[in-house]
This record gives structure tokens, C-alpha cells and sequence, in this order.
């Protein structure tokens, strides 16, 4: 996990950074907690992919949907509510909720050949 935080880290410190001076005072200590809790579930992602040879990567590619996606619910909650934001975020969050999903169903198919969703398919 040691990796995943030295990814992530600077990222979501650049978030709350920029989400920072459109945050009103009630929800600075919830937009933290929420940020430290999505960072850790990316950071463990990270983390077991590094260290599990045979880990889907899939696990992986979910977190970063979902980490994105929430940064868009971010933008539209907190900084500038624009259509773009949900054609970006409703993609990339069910995607990544399609990839949690398939990485813990039991599937036919080879665990050697995952289903993965390059980014470029899900943004316009």
C-alpha cells in the first residue's frame, strides 16, 4: 500500500486543494474524511496490484473510475455545476461499479483475459 500512497497522495491533496476555497466551512471536514477514505480504496488498489501477481486489474482501473467520478460529483457540488460534469461522472461511476462487481462475481470466463475498459471509451 506503501506506493499507492505515494501515487495518490499528491493527487488528492491537488483535489482538496482546488475544492478548498468553494468549500463552505460545514463540509471541510467531511470533503477531508471523504477524500482520505476514496484515497485509501485507490491506494489499497495500487497497492495489491503491485504486490499480487494475479490480481484483476480491473480492482485497480474501478478505483481510478470511481476516484475521477467523485472528483466530477466534487466540481457540480462545489465549484461549477455544468452538464459535463455528469456526462463524465455517470459513465466513469458505473463502469467502475460494473468492474467491482465483475472482479468479485464468480464468471466462465479466463481469469487470465479480463474484460477492461480503456478510459478513451467512456469520455466523449
Amino acid at each position: 500500500m506503501t506506493y499507492g500512497v505515494i501515487a495518490v497522495l499528491p493527487i488528492a491533496a491537488a483535489v482538496l486543494l482546488w475544492l478548498w476555497p468553494s468549500l463552505p466551512q460545514d463540509m471541510r471536514i467531511p470533503v477531508i474524511a471523504y477524500t482520505l477514505v476514496i484515497s485509501a480504496m485507490v491506494a489499497s488498489a495500487v497497492g495489491t496490484f503491485q504486490k499480487n501477481d494475479s490480481a484483476d486489474p480491473n480492482i485497480l482501473l474501478a478505483s481510478i473510475y470511481f476516484f475521477i467520478s467523485d472528483i466530477f460529483i466534487a466540481r457540480d457540488r462545489f465549484v461549477r455545476r455544468q452538464a459535463i460534469n455528469k456526462m463524465i461522472n455517470l459513465p466513469l461511476y458505473y463502469a467502475a461499479q460494473f468492474l467491482f462487481a465483475y472482479t468479485t462475481a464468480p464468471t466462465p470466463l479466463d481469469a487470465s483475459s479480463p474484460i477492461v475498459f480503456p478510459l478513451s471509451y467512456l469520455v466523449l
